[in-house]
């Protein structure tokens, strides 16, 4: 019996590891291919190794496991890089990952283990938004990712955002769980009943999940093109230069020049409306060095082109906020994003134009551990645990949004929303903005500081910009430092993608369009409408089901 026992324990610990692998493997690609259909069972396996546990240590265990093995597989790179972080990273983002899936051992005994599972998938949502996105600030953390490398299935998300996705995930693995649990039952009495009743529920579960959001992709791309707005081109240029290798005059000297020698070459083999630069693609304060001001205002006449770089920011202060003091500085440092253009680089040199004033966006959403510690401005000892892979640590957030504007070669006036690498994860960094005024988003991000040995931060970054895409109904240029630089359409389909840590750039058409979504107009009504569902749910069950 402590046999059978044994080694039920043990099956059921593989099938929590088995949802961990798929879920991991969904949310990277293999060999280049996307593995997002592996999403539609990764909690399969779990919900069957969680089906009869009764104690809340046998349910944490499965379930931290899954987590863990999770992570583990998304979160990588972050190991390789620094052990000690990317193992405390993993180990508590883990714990913040099961934390939804104990509403369903506390719920299973009031409306049974199927009904929270339901559960699970109306709170879901409101977890996303609440615990990833606004508390522990780590979207990453998630579960609905990997379905952006479908986007003819997520057309959707212009409504409900990035929680529609969690929504349909959490409740088709549900839907499959129990489809499979009663196949399996009555297989024991009638193979020929149990396979009938398996293909009713697999068209039922087609009906149900899979042929709304296909109409609706249909739908989208039949009608909302007739309202899209001009098309511009965009060059963005990757340098392929990995920043987390050197610092300060050596990365100047190396990965400055070398964007530098790229745009030259891109601008003399034809005509653009607008360079992005990546993130940090000027690794200095701009503002505070004359000599690199001098020498990019010339370069700017000279392409008579507009540019959108990264580069830092720092604000000197009267009075200095505990966390400054800590780290001896009397100043902030932002990451931010610059627009430079030919007619204020000839005021600026012509005219002796103070640029003092010249508009600049701040990176809002800081990488937690390695930009900023969290509460280390109310407890500025916390900052020691900022993990170095790179650049500048403790650095502060900005507030935005920011929008930007330049003239095209027809003179033409741009409205551009810039965003800076983390700011990808987070929809509050560009709902506000393509809500308003903003054309088109330029995204500036720096894949290079976790290395080049596994590429899932650049496909994740990859991911996120395809869902940003979608929720906005905005064209996304990207340019990144190593890659993946690329362009994403209204429909988060990419294009001009550059090969990774490729020393290179590319101009694609960009299509503009100001109409504003659903979505970026109430973000928060998907997550809200679904955690009230889930109190009517729980409220209205009132026996085990």
């Amino acid at each position: 019996m402590n046999t059978l026992k044994l080694h039920n324990s043990l099956f059921s610990l593989l099938l929590s590891a088995l949802g961990g692998i798929l879920l991991g493997l969904a949310t990277n690609q293999v060999w280049g291919v996307a593995l997002s259909p592996l999403g539609w069972v990764c909690l399969v396996p779990l919900y069957f190794s969680l089906k009869n546990i009764d104690t809340a240590r046998h349910f944490f265990v499965r379930t931290y496991l899954f987590s863990v093995i999770f992570l583990s597989l998304v979160l990588t790179a972050f190991i390789l890089r620094s052990f000690t972080g990317g193992i405390l990273l993993i180990t508590i983002g883990a714990l913040f990952f099961t934390i939804p899936f104990w509403v369903v051992h506390i719920c299973t005994s009031k409306i049974g283990f199927r009904k929270s599972l339901f559960l699970l998938a109306l709170i879901w949502p409101a977890f996303d938004w609440f615990i990833l996105e606004r508390f522990l600030a780590m979207p990453i953390l998630s579960v609905y990712l990997n379905q952006a490398a479908l986007p003819w299935l997520i057309q959707y998300i212009d409504i409900t955002g990035y929680t529609g996705i969690s929504f349909w995930l959490v409740a088709l693995n549900a839907f499959i769980f129990i489809m499979l649990d009663d196949w399996l039952e009555r297989r024991k009495t009638s193979s020929t009943t149990a396979d009938v009743f398996f293909s009713k529920r697999l068209a039922l579960l087609f009906s149900v999940f899979f042929l709304p959001p296909l109409l609706y992709n249909v739908y989208v791309k039949a009608t909302l093109p007739r309202g899209f707005g001009d098309e511009i081109r965009v060059s963005v240029v990757q340098s392929g230069y990995p920043s987390y290798e050197t610092a300060g005059d050596e990365q100047f000297e190396i990965g400055f020049l070398q964007l530098v020698a790229v745009t030259d070459s891109l601008v003399a083999a034809g005509a653009t409306d607008l360079i992005v630069w990546p993130e940090s693609g000027v690794p200095i304060d701009f503002m505070d060095s004359e000599d690199v001001q001098i020498y990019l205002f010339q370069k700017v006449l000279e392409w008579e082109t507009p540019l959108l770089t990264g580069t830092l920011d720092s604000e000197v202060l009267s009075e200095i906020p505990a966390l400054q003091q800590y780290l001896g500085r009397d100043y902030k440092v932002y990451n931010s994003a610059i627009m430079l253009t030919p007619q204020l680089a000839w005021m600026a040199l012509e005219e002796n134009l103070d640029i003092s004033r010249l508009r600049i966006y701040r990176k809002q959403n800081l990488m937690h551990f390695t930009e900023y510690v969290p509460l280390s401005e109310t407890f500025p000892v916390l900052s020691n645990l900022s993990i170095d892979i790179g650049g500048v640590t403790n650095i502060s957030g900005g507030s935005g949004p920011t929008i930007l504007n330049f003239f095209t070669k027809n003179e033409s006036t741009i409205r551009v929303s810039p965003i800076v690498c983390w700011d990808l994860l987070f929809t509050s960094s560009s709902s506000k903005s393509t809500a308003s005024d903003a054309q088109f988003i330029a995204a500036l991000t720096n894949e290079s500081p976790l290395g080049d040995t596994f590429e899932t931060t650049a496909h994740e970054m990859e991911s996120f910009t395809r869902l940003r895409s979608i929720e906005a109904r905005r064209s996304i240029a990207k340019s990144s430092t190593t890659g993946y630089s690329l362009f994403t359409d209204p429909f988060g389909n990419i294009y001009g993608k550059l090969d990774w840590y490729s020393v290179s750039a590319t101009t694609q058409h960009v299509t503009l369009n100001t109409h504003s979504t659903f979505y970026s107009r109430f973000p928060n009504v998907f997550p809200l409408l679904s955690l009230f569902g889930g109190v009517l749910l729980l409220f209205f069950s009132k026996t085990k089901s």
